[in-house]
């Protein structure tokens, strides 16, 4: 990516904080690549357990 989207400028800052985070935008605008960047940056990569579910 060479810039975030609307969505994604809107998402990933509170996904980093840990809050919890709803999107709704239409298909491609890249709600999925928010969830991920989030969700990696939040993972305990020593647990084996679901920590997350998208």
């Amino acid at each position: 990516f060479e810039k975030p989207s609307a969505i994604q400028q809107r998402g990933i800052v509170p996904f980093c904080k840990g809050l919890d985070v709803i999107q709704q935008a239409q298909s491609g605008t890249g709600k999925t690549a928010t969830f991920c960047s989030g969700i990696l940056q939040q993972l305990d990569y020593s647990l084996t357990e679901c920590q997350a579910l998208v």
